[in-house]
């Protein structure tokens, strides 16, 4: 409630096959509230990091200042960046395309079927989440990251990015995400940051406050 911390540890934990974590954040508000003209040079999201074997995190051990949010993901970082939209009002997913294979694939639950998806397997539930809204844009969805991922062996610096919208009530957002570790190469330590980063000329950070409710299970 009322934090001003640029960075707030979430949860670490580790991961064999057929593990999942399923993180629900729900009442994330901003104080003062986010006015439409300072939108572009706040970032508030979140990173799913993986930690390399020595027990240090990839990314973000770096200078205070520095904001993991507002960078594009390196092409061998594994790191997943979750970046919250308050204009469009979407969480936008960037990954690097090269590192797609050693992270596991970030899926969305609209708040009605998170019950009904808690029991199936993970291919199911993507079709379900998604069926209800709008199909149409689910096929692009795929297409279009299937491109991009093929695309990835000629530009090295591919970047996925893929958009989820988020539920907003009187500027108050809630969205719920989960992943499966599907593969042997996706075993291994994830750490779970909540990011507030503000513009350089913006109003200092501790101006900024947030206030959030988060739950994560994870097996």
């Amino acid at each position: 409630q009322d934090d001003v911390r640029q960075k707030v540890h979430l949860n670490t934990f580790g991961f064999f096959k057929e593990g999942f974590m399923k993180v629900h954040v729900s009442n994330l508000s901003l104080k003062p509230p986010v006015g439409s003209d300072d939108k572009s040079s706040l970032s508030v999201g979140f990173s799913l990091d993986r930690t390399r074997n020595d027990g240090f995190s990839t990314y973000l051990d770096e200078e205070v200042d520095y904001c993991i949010l507002k960078k594009k993901p390196e092409q061998d970082v594994s790191v997943v960046i979750l970046l919250l939209d308050f204009k469009t009002e979407v969480v936008k997913v960037r990954f690097s395309a090269e590192a797609s294979s050693l992270l596991p694939k970030i899926s969305f639950m609209s708040e009605e079927n998170v019950t009904a998806l808690s029991t199936k397997p993970l291919k199911t539930s993507e079709q379900s989440s998604d069926s209800g809204k709008n199909p149409a844009t689910t096929n692009e969805n795929t297409d279009s990251k299937g491109k991009k991922s093929k695309r990835s062996t000629t530009s090295s610096q591919s970047i996925v990015e893929q958009e989820h919208p988020v539920h907003n009530d009187r500027g108050t957002f809630s969205f719920q995400f989960f992943f499966n570790i599907s593969s042997d190469n996706q075993e291994g330590l994830y750490s779970l940051y909540f990011h507030k980063c503000v513009g350089k000329d913006e109003r200092t950070n501790d101006q900024q406050l947030f206030s959030l409710d988060v739950s994560i299970a994870s097996k």
